[in-house]
């Protein structure tokens, strides 16, 4: 997602990263082909909210890990010190803590088979780029935020609303190991046939 989504969001190796900064996706879009046809959110196939949940945190310094290469991004990445709510500006998060997941699952392998179709010379990393369905998913996700139901939620959260957390990753939490916990474990190893966006809720 590296997932460390992306939250990015989740964001995945081999597409940009969901955080990546607005020169970046320009620069990106430049090299890539019009899509001719929107995602849709009807590939939008689980949503999901957990019970709350103790944050499992990661075993490696999350800043390390936005250092990771990948294609485009020999340094990593490009938000890594400059956002505020990516390392080393985002306060991590403490063990003891507890969340709410809130995510929603995209079957991405029937996207790039819907843009491969519409496309035949196009990569499969170009079917698979996040800049053609990130943005719809990320939309999903939020819609399905503002419906959970009230009885879920504390007398203060009903009162005051949530504090939404879309990238819990930038401040030390394992997603992976919180999706397993509630039961939904995300894909590892590419090709990726489902995509989880996922944010914490408190």
């Amino acid at each position: 997602m590296i997932i460390l989504a992306a939250g990015v969001g989740l964001s995945f190796r081999g597409a940009l990263p969901s955080g990546c900064l607005k020169q970046d996706r320009k620069k990106e879009k430049k090299n890539m082909p019009p899509q001719t046809e929107k995602p849709t959110v009807s590939l939008i196939i689980n949503r999901i909210v957990s019970d709350p949940l103790e944050v499992v945190l990661l075993d490696t310094p999350t800043a390390a890990l936005c250092r990771l290469v990948y294609p485009g991004h020999p340094k990593g990445c490009p938000n890594l010190g400059k956002v505020d709510r990516c390392p080393p500006k985002a306060p991590l998060y403490n063990s003891g803590d507890y969340f709410t997941i809130a995510a929603v699952q995209y079957d991405l392998a029937a996207r790039a088979a819907q843009l491969k179709a519409l496309h035949p010379e196009w990569t499969d990393r170009q079917c698979r780029c996040c800049l053609y369905w990130q943005g719809s998913v990320r939309k999903a996700l939020r819609e399905w935020i503002k419906k959970i139901p009230t009885t879920r939620r504390s007398y203060v959260q009903r009162a005051f609303g949530l504090d939404v957390d879309e990238t819990p990753e930038a401040k030390g939490a394992n997603v992976f190991a919180m999706m397993e916990k509630c039961g939904h474990p995300m894909e590892r190893q590419q090709p990726l046939h489902t995509v989880w966006k996922v944010a914490f809720l408190s």
